[in-house]
């Protein structure tokens, strides 16, 4: 049986809950450009439908800025991890998360 393992970029492990989680992109995703131009561009089309969808509906937007999806439940670059994590995505797909030098 053959798995799937993807790299991950890690974009921020400052997580504000302090529950060990980062923000990160697949390596595999993002096809040109940089992970953090991709992680904008994702970030700012959720805005865009935010900020639409509240018009269409006569309310206030649910954000404001990209600086208020990030962390957010809205987020969709939040994995679970650590240092070194791998994460099960799917049934043998695995992405795989490092940020530095582990000393087992």
């Amino acid at each position: 049986m053959s798995k799937i393992i993807h790299f991950g970029v890690c974009l921020d492990n400052k997580d504000p809950l302090l529950s060990g989680r980062v923000r990160g992109v697949f390596d595999s995703t993002f096809k040109s450009g940089s992970a953090v131009d991709y992680d904008e561009s994702v970030l700012t089309d959720i805005l865009s439908d935010t900020i639409e969808k509240a018009g269409k509906e006569g309310g206030d937007p649910k954000y404001t800025s990209i600086e208020d999806i990030k962390w957010s439940v809205d987020d969709p670059h939040i994995i679970p991890g650590g240092v070194a994590s791998l994460v099960c995505t799917a049934a043998d797909n695995y992405i795989l998360f490092g940020s530095g030098v582990v000393d087992n």
